[in-house]
């Protein structure tokens, strides 16, 4: 652009034009350390004192809603001329102008220097949960596990750092962060998955990001108190559950095992009394390996077994032990079972992995609790066990148990 041809400030204004934006100069006089002043637009910057002339300009953005200043054109070439900063603005203004008239869009990215286009945070989020998908559809990564990632990326992360280069995303702004979501009322839970997500992802781009920022310390609080079911209270449920619902939801109750290993159980998993895990379903995908990976097999009662056994007789080695109108349960289907016979029986609603594998922890550790104070009571001759209850503590703080 040649200097006389530039639009003064006055020249644009009568004309009605776009005059967001501003160049400035990125240093100050060598010489006497002071300021560089506009002497005129079509002049550029000097120093009133020394005559000298900065080297590198910046272009002030924010007024087009973006959020850097420009230090380079879009081909990486800094700005080291006033009038090559002025052509990059005037024609963003340009483009602004068209954009008001309807004539087009504004669009940041173009004015924005490839190799930092390259660096944010939405576009690299998209290909990093990319190949999480391919991973979750060759049984890599569980179904479930992404899905979840999708939703925090979805919903909290990329609408706070859409365009962020992921450089920036350093301790202070992932504390502005941890303190949005925390006036959301969210479950800590729910922000500790959030923030490792983000974790996960700046890690998988640790050569980009080059040191890790530091992440807040989150004590998981539960919203309300966890509850568990007695053996009784189980035995009232599987009483009011339809038949076809009723044994697998012992062998839940029973087993303390999840939903989606349940889900799985093909007739050919009953081995001489015993029940192997080997597989589980994460929501409709069937994975050929439990969450853990590992492979348990797990003794049952003489009664539950033999029902198991009868139950499957008519069945082929490979077909699902439970079905529903000749398909595998859906992933919801024992939730729903059990959270309408807790509202039939009037039970407060405990949710399956509540009633089931909690239930099933507090009971061994309840029985055991049991077994120890009658041992306790044996070793040290009290007659009566009440006695010894006084006097047992289970947490090492003397508080009686």
């Amino acid at each position: 652009m040649n200097k006389d041809n530039a639009l003064t400030s006055q020249q644009q204004i009568d004309n009605n034009f776009c005059m967001l934006g501003r160049i400035l100069p990125r240093e100050k006089c060598p010489i006497c350390a002071q300021s560089f002043q506009l002497i005129a637009e079509k002049d550029g910057y000097v120093c009133p004192e020394h005559q000298t002339r900065p080297t590198r300009y910046i272009i002030y953005t924010y007024p087009f809603g973006m959020d850097r200043y420009l230090y380079s054109d879009p081909y990486g070439n800094p700005f080291t001329d006033y009038f090559n900063a002025c052509r990059q603005l005037e024609r963003m203004r340009g483009q602004w102008d068209d954009a008001k008239r309807g004539e087009g869009v504004f669009d940041p990215d173009k004015w924005i220097p490839r190799k930092a286009v390259f660096y944010r945070f939405e576009p690299l989020v998209k290909e990093w949960i990319r190949g999480y998908d391919l991973e979750a559809r060759r049984d890599a990564k569980s179904e479930m596990y992404v899905q979840h990632l999708k939703c925090y990326m979805d919903d909290y992360l990329i609408p706070k750092f859409k365009k962020y280069d992921i450089r920036k995303i350093r301790k202070k702004v992932i504390d502005e962060l941890y303190h949005d979501l925390l006036e959301r009322d969210l479950a800590t839970k729910t922000i500790k998955n959030i923030l490792g997500a983000l974790n996960t992802f700046l890690k998988a781009h640790i050569e980009i990001v080059q040191v890790l920022p530091s992440f807040p310390t989150i004590s998981v609080t539960p919203k309300k108190e966890k509850n568990w079911l007695g053996t009784e209270k189980q035995i009232d449920i599987l009483g009011v559950v339809p038949e076809k619902y009723q044994l697998a939801i012992e062998l839940l109750f029973d087993t303390g095992h999840r939903t989606g290993e349940i889900r799985a159980l093909k007739a050919r998993d009953l081995v001489d009394g015993c029940v192997v895990f080997s597989r589980a379903f994460s929501g409709n995908r069937l994975r050929l390996r439990t969450k853990t990976g590992k492979v348990k097999s797990i003794r049952v009662s003489y009664g539950l077994y033999t029902r198991l056994v009868e139950h499957c007789k008519d069945k082929q080695p490979d077909d699902f032990m439970f079905t529903i109108d000749g398909r595998y349960m859906g992933p919801n289907r024992l939730y729903r079972v059990v959270k309408k016979a807790c509202v039939d029986l009037k039970i407060e609603h405990v949710p399956v992995s509540q009633a089931s594998r909690h239930s099933k922890v507090s009971q061994i550790r309840q029985q055991k609790e049991i077994e120890a104070l009658h041992e306790a009571a044996r070793q040290v001759g009290h007659s009566n066990i009440q006695t010894t209850e006084r006097h047992y503590s289970i947490d090492g703080t003397g508080e009686v148990k």
